[in-house]
């Protein structure tokens, strides 16, 4: 009885065996070619790259500066034009002989150089002629007639303008400043002994050489009543000199 009982325990065995082997080898044969890729080949849940949060980081933003000025430019720079016109009244006029222009009044007249082109105003030394009507400002007693005087002995001649050493060149108004003379005689003495005009010299610079002339000429034309001495109410010799 046990012999039986080993025997067939023995054989169930070797049909589990039978059994076991037939199976691997039905699997073995039934694979496919991507079964038999490595499986160290195929990817893992740990090689699959998690996506990541940036952080914002603590550093603080830069500044960004402005580049470097480049190299100036060491080319000089360009010349302002800048005028040479200078002003007929102011332009150094030496003493000598020049034509008359126009008369202004009876002190103050213009002259020309010798192309005919206006030099400057020449303002006569000495006297002091009564003023014409300058815009809204009337005329002074007697002052048109000293201004036709003067364009009467200077129309059309030419004069000799004489240096006093004692008084500037130009006066604030740029004219001129000079004695003047037309045929060897001084103008200013002929308008103040006709009462055109009265003496007058600078307290500041003192008499001149001509200054006794001119006031025994204006003396005579007060004793006279010449001109303005005589058609002027007022004293023409505190008249303002202009």
């Amino acid at each position: 009885m046990a012999t039986r009982r080993a025997s067939a325990r023995d054989g169930i065995i070797s049909m589990l065996v039978v059994v076991v082997v037939a199976g691997g080898f039905w699997w073995w044969t039934s694979r496919t070619p991507d079964d038999l890729v490595s499986a160290d080949a195929r990817p893992t849940a740990s090689a699959t790259p998690r996506p990541t949060t940036a952080r914002p980081t603590s550093a603080k933003p830069t500044t960004v500066k402005p580049p470097p000025p480049g190299p100036t430019s060491t080319r000089p720079a360009s010349p302002r034009p800048t005028s040479t016109y200078t002003p007929p009244s102011f332009t150094p006029v030496k003493a000598g002989r020049y034509p008359v222009r126009r008369v202004s009044d009876g002190d103050t007249f213009s002259i020309d150089d010798a192309t005919g082109t206006q030099l400057a105003n020449v303002r006569m030394i000495g006297l002091n002629a009564p003023e014409i009507a300058h815009g809204v400002a009337k005329a002074e007693c007697y002052g048109p007639q000293a201004a036709a005087e003067l364009r009467r002995l200077l129309a059309g001649t030419t004069v000799t303008l004489v240096d006093d050493p004692r008084a500037p060149m130009f006066d604030r108004y740029g004219r001129r400043l000079a004695y003047v003379e037309v045929g060897g005689r001084d103008v200013a003495t002929l308008m103040i002994r006709g009462g055109w005009a009265t003496e007058l010299h600078l307290p500041s610079a003192g008499p001149s050489v001509r200054t006794p002339t001119y006031l025994a000429a204006q003396a005579q034309a007060q004793r006279e009543k010449r001109g303005l001495w005589g058609a002027c109410p007022a004293r023409p010799d505190v008249t303002r000199a202009t």
